[in-house]
């Protein structure tokens, strides 16, 4: 049997966000899997998504563009759903709260497909179990945005802390993705060259900060 092939199969959650501004409370769907999917197919890339459904989310395909036939989905005995409370008209300013969190992937819930890039877009620290990393570095080039792996839920509190296990697993990333306060929290450096430079020979092979 001939395997599907991808340039990037893109793998998180969606969110089930509740958007709460100047008194008013709006409910969508979000998450970086959503963002990276559009981002993907308008760059004219063959992408594929894998995502976990619930009975809380009513709409999976039309939450994405990709083809049907490129729209892979597990169970999961929840969504995540993330409420989002800005502080401020600009919107830099907020207070984020995890109201519930999906069940990790797995790599056992990878289909067996081929992709040149492993997309692992995570919203949460603990959405993906950590061998997913280094297996799927054996399939492909593997990409991740790092926000899936410091932000974490502390009771509902979202609070970014460092990823204890990165020296382990950045080794198997060829793309990283962080911002300037994540890659802060990452090394201690706030210089975004300086800090670029000591990800990269802790093991990333391309990093980019923003």
């Amino acid at each position: 049997m001939i395997k599907k092939k991808y340039d990037t199969l893109i793998i998180g959650h969606v969110s089930i966000d509740e958007i709460i501004y100047d008194g008013e409370v709006t409910k969508m769907y979000g998450g970086a899997v959503v963002y990276s999917g559009y981002s993907a197919m308008a760059g004219g890339n063959k992408t594929g998504i894998l995502t976990k459904t619930s009975e809380q989310i009513s709409d999976m395909e039309g939450i994405f563009n990709v083809p049907r036939n490129d729209l892979y989905t597990v169970n999961s005995s929840k969504a995540t759903s993330i409420r989002n409370n800005y502080l401020s008209a600009d919107r830099e300013r907020r207070i984020c709260t995890a109201l519930s969190v999906a069940d990790p992937f797995k790599i056992e819930d990878v289909p067996k497909v081929d992709s040149e890039i492993y997309h692992l877009a995570g919203l949460i620290a603990g959405d993906y179990e950590g061998e997913i990393i280094k297996a799927l570095s054996q399939r492909g080039k593997v990409a991740v945005d790092v926000q899936g792996f410091l932000r974490k839920n502390i009771n509902g509190e979202m609070i970014f802390e460092d990823w204890e296990e990165k020296l382990e697993y950045l080794p198997y990333i060829h793309f990283l993705k962080t911002d300037a306060a994540e890659a802060e929290i990452m090394t201690g450096l706030k210089d975004r060259r300086e800090a670029a430079k000591l990800l990269h020979r802790w093991g990333a092979m391309e990093i980019m900060i923003t």
